[in-house]
């Protein structure tokens, strides 16, 4: 659980959130942890992406960057799906 460091962070915490209700805030979490989820997916097929294209002959980085975009493409899809 997040410990705040002083009551300056406590009391501006409060100020900002303590007027939402708890699905409010669980919301919230949720569409910033799926909007992670979507970040870190990008970020693997870029990388991927990134490792084929230093050696285009590989055919296993190709395919590998293939899958990691076939999957990034499927939960953006779903995350659109979800939040817009």
């Amino acid at each position: 659980m997040y410990k705040f460091n002083n009551t300056e962070d406590l009391s501006k915490a409060l100020d900002n959130w303590g007027n939402c209700d708890k699905q409010e805030l669980i919301t919230m979490l949720c569409f910033y942890e799926d909007k992670y989820n979507l970040a870190h997916k990008q970020s693997c097929w870029l990388d991927d992406l990134a490792e084929y294209l230093r050696d285009t002959s590989d055919k296993e980085k190709k395919e590998a960057s293939n899958e990691s975009y076939e999957e990034y493409k499927f939960y953006r899809i779903k995350f659109n799906k979800k939040w817009n």
